[in-house]
């Protein structure tokens, strides 16, 4: 009833109202592990239902997505994904995280860990240098020319011989979370996997 009484006076985005619908049980139903050789992803991007709760999770910090998304990860870490040592989430650049006060896959990664004393939230150990306006509309090798040297460890001692789960929430071109794998690789690590929550 509340919902209804709010949306009357603050009309929902047609993202907020497909969002809505996602459940545990739904977004369960829609997983399908993808899994390559350094990476795996869960979701269908292309599904609207999922691209309007990116949408929440990224832009409005909706808490329930990131508790859905978190715990089907969690599920994917238990049952399909190698058990790695440390969860780094793909940072943002400074003024991308003072802009929206939160990093999504951060959001995803506290859910996913939550409980799990055998795998460390480690968000610091990797930092953004660059910032970039929306990639979305570039190919991948304007990327990857952009994205070159865009990531720095700052805690090698932390990731000398760990085994890495990278988390992202979308993938496109892969070329981010390429880039943050080799710093992460450069930097020490034995092996990174990346995740993405939908692809």
């Amino acid at each position: 009833m509340l919902e209804k009484i709010i949306d009357l006076f603050f009309p929902p985005t047609d993202h907020a109202v497909r969002a809505r619908t996602l459940t545990h049980e739904t977004a369960r139903a829609m997983c399908s592990i993808k899994m390559y050789k350094n990476a795996c992803a869960l979701l269908p991007y292309r599904n609207a239902v999922i691209r309007s709760a990116v949408w929440q999770l990224k832009y409005y910090d909706d808490a329930r997505i990131a508790h859905i998304f978190g715990t089907l990860l969690k599920e994917a870490l238990l049952s399909h994904i190698k058990t790695p040592h440390l969860l780094v989430p793909i940072p943002l650049s400074a003024r991308r995280l003072r802009e929206r006060g939160y990093n999504q896959a951060t959001r995803i990664a506290t859910h996913a860990v939550a409980g799990l004393e055998h795998i460390v939230l480690a968000e610091h150990v990797l930092v953004r240098e660059k910032h970039f306006s929306s990639q979305t509309k570039l190919h991948r090798k304007e990327r990857l020319e952009n994205l070159a040297g865009a990531f720095i460890v700052t805690d090698r001692e932390a990731l000398v011989g760990k085994d890495i789960l990278l988390l992202d929430d979308v993938v496109t071109t892969g070329a981010t979370m390429g880039d943050a794998r080799r710093a992460l690789l450069e930097g020490g690590a034995r092996t990174v996997t990346m995740v993405a929550l939908a692809h």
